[in-house]
């Protein structure tokens, strides 16, 4: 069975003042496997690559080098 993925929240302290960032966490039978967190501050923009990620029944050793590839992608945009 592959593993799920969903959206993760980070939200900063009052201190700090900034928005909210967002990341993606890999769970499996309901235990969180791993996580990505502050991937972005474009919700939209983790929301695509959760639903390409389970769309495409990603497993658990390759979870990062996908991600890693997408940041490079979008630093290049």
């Amino acid at each position: 069975m592959y593993p799920c993925f969903t959206v993760i929240e980070c939200v900063p302290n009052q201190v700090e003042m900034t928005q909210p960032t967002f990341g993606v966490a890999m769970l499996k039978d309901g235990q969180l496997l791993d996580e990505l967190p502050d991937l972005t501050i474009r919700r939209e923009d983790v929301e695509h690559i959760v639903q390409k990620l389970n769309q495409n029944g990603v497993s658990e050793v390759h979870f990062r080098e996908i991600l890693y590839d997408w940041i490079t992608e979008q630093s290049m945009l």
